[in-house]
Parts: structure tokens; sequence; C-alpha cells
């Protein structure tokens, strides 16, 4: 009978070992060192931040804003095209960027001429005026500059935005210097 009184001690022990066997197991490893930034560098002062203006009315509160955004192009149109600087002619074609080439055009009391060089004569008729001077297309913008004759002043230099027509292009006013071309299409005089 002793026999049987021992074994469940033995029983007992043995279970036990075996409870600590499995905490053991389940134990995690450490996580590996983390490598740390150099102290020799001290973090940059931030500048104050400027107060954002406020929104106009009706518009949400939670649009992301930025306090120094690019001027919108209509700043350009009515600085003229001194805003852009001086036009370096001889960069590249002057009608590189145009929807129409060299030639003759005509609108509604206008007629165009323009070389490939970019010079151009205007005739208008309502005044019976003739202009001529630089015609340039950067991008979107048409630009007369340069004009030989006594004209108004905001008159020139002019700029428009231009498009392609139909046989020609169209300009439209972003701008007060524009305003006699608003809405024009130059068609090509065969």
């Amino acid at each position: 009978m002793r026999i049987l009184k021992v074994t469940p001690v033995v029983a007992i022990l043995a279970l036990a070992a075996c409870g600590d066997q499995q905490t053991a197991e389940t134990e995690e490893p450490a996580p590996p060192p983390v490598a740390e930034a150099p102290a020799n560098e001290a973090p940059a002062a931030e500048a104050p931040a400027e107060p954002m203006p406020e929104p106009p009315e009706g518009m949400p509160d939670d649009l992301p804003r930025t306090a120094d955004a690019p001027p919108a192009p209509s700043a350009v149109f009515e600085e003229g095209v001194d805003a852009l600087g001086d036009i370096d002619e001889s960069v590249h074609s002057v009608f590189a960027d145009a929807p129409f080439g060299a030639g003759d055009y005509r609108a509604e009391g206008f007629h165009l001429s323009i070389t490939e060089e970019g010079d151009f004569t205007l005739e208008i008729e309502s005044g019976e005026r003739t202009l001529s001077g630089d015609l340039r297309v950067y991008g979107d913008m048409f630009t007369m500059s340069n004009i030989a004759e006594a004209t108004d002043p905001g008159e020139f230099p002019m700029t428009c935005l231009v498009t392609a027509a139909p046989d020609g292009f169209e300009l439209a006013a972003d701008g007060p210097s524009c305003d006699m071309f608003d809405g024009l299409v130059f068609a090509r005089v065969e």
C-alpha cells in the first residue's frame, strides 16, 4: 500500500514540474535593442506660426489651406507683361505654344498680320488705326507689346488667354488690357 500512497505524491510533483516547464516556454523573448538618434544635433527652433486668415462666409472651416498660395493667373494679367519680365526672343519660336502660326487673320473689326519672327500689324477698322509691335505666345498667354505707335496708358502691353478655334484662334480677357478682344475669334485669311 505504500506504493499507492507515494504514487499520488510523485504524480503531483511531476505535474508541477510540467507546469513550470510550460511557463518557461511561453515567456516571450525580449525585443531587440532599438538604435537611438545621435545626440550631437539640437532640434531646430521653430518660427512662430502666422495666424491663418478667416475663411469666407459659407466655406467649411475644416478644409486644408496654406498661407502662401501662388498668385491667381488674373493677378499676372492685371500687371501686364511687366509681371513676366523681359521676353527673351532667342529662346525658341514665338509660336511654339501657339494654336496658330504666322499669317493674316480677321475678326470682327480687326485685321491682324503676323510674321514668322513674331512682328505684328493690327488694323483697327472702327478707329481707323494701325498698330505694330511684337507678339508672343507662352503657354496659353497671348501678349502684344513694344508698340511702335502712341497708345493710351493701360492699353498695351496687352495680355489675353488664347485657345484654338476652327480656322484660327480665340482670345479671352482675363484682365482689362484685353477687353477689346474678349471672345473674338480670329480666322485665317486665305
